[in-house]
């Protein structure tokens, strides 16, 4: 036997190794962890008092605390109004540049 090529579905990069080399491949188990490379897709809930003042397209501020600190707007592409059983709210997302 040869050696095998892993080829994922989307450019990325490799974030963790659950395999070391040599290891026997099986069906579910996961070799690598790969994030998606480009910009960061955040999915939120917005409390029904504000959801007034949201509109698509409109920047939004992010703050991710695990990467550096910083505060980029990003556009909200897409309101998903979504009934949650505790609370009244709608969801929505936002791409940000990482």
């Amino acid at each position: 036997m040869g050696y095998t090529a892993l080829h994922a579905p989307f450019a990325g990069i490799v974030t963790a190794r659950m395999a070391d080399p040599g290891t026997l491949a099986a069906p579910g188990i996961p070799l690598l962890q790969i994030d998606r490379d480009g910009p960061l897709q955040v999915y939120t809930t917005v409390d029904e008092s504000l959801i007034g003042t949201v509109r698509m397209g409109m920047k939004v501020p992010v703050s991710i605390e695990a990467s550096i600190p910083q505060n980029s707007p990003g556009p909200l592409p897409r309101l998903c109004p979504r009934p949650i059983q505790r609370a009244a709210a709608s969801s929505s997302s936002s791409t940000c540049p990482q």
